[in-house]
């Protein structure tokens, strides 16, 4: 039986990129109270390693269809409805809706050189970094500012 994309499972690769993007956000001091992610195998695989790398629990992941389907439109909105008394949020997605979103909550305002790994394309294993100066519920675009991003070495 042939696997759905929601089942297809992270690669090797993909899971020693995940453990060092999780080494790199606990460098940054950016463990989320709180992660939205995929359905899919691959994005719970990818949150699970990215935890373990960082030596965070995971415990605080919401795994929702919806990010699975999501465009860039319905991720804000679910980053809108977000509890107001979280500092820090994760979203763990696909593209293309991934890479919309982030570049519809740059202000545009970051260093290039915090911005390249966005930049690039936002492939597999890229991170970035927001500072969000408002409630999740008072999120616009266009007004978050990048504060790193990362994206692991082919």
């Amino acid at each position: 039986m042939a696997r759905t994309d929601r089942q297809r499972e992270l690669t090797t690769r993909g899971r020693a990129g995940a453990q060092q993007a999780g080494e790199w956000l606990a460098t940054m001091g950016a463990e989320p109270g709180h992660a939205l992610v995929s359905s899919a195998t691959r994005t719970v695989s990818t949150w699970r390693d990215v935890c373990a790398g960082a030596g965070w629990s995971g415990s605080q992941a919401q795994v929702l269809d919806e990010v699975y389907d999501a465009g860039a439109g319905a991720l804000f909105a679910l980053i809108g409805a977000t509890d107001e008394s979280l500092q820090t949020l994760a979203v763990v997605g696909h593209n293309p809706a991934i890479a919309s979103l982030a570049f519809g909550l740059d202000d545009e305002e970051a260093e290039a050189t915090l911005t390249a790994a966005r930049d690039f394309g936002v492939e597999p294993g890229t991170v970035v970094v927001f500072d969000v100066p408002c409630p999740w519920a008072e999120l616009e675009p266009r007004a978050a500012r990048v504060i790193g991003s990362f994206r692991l070495t082919r």
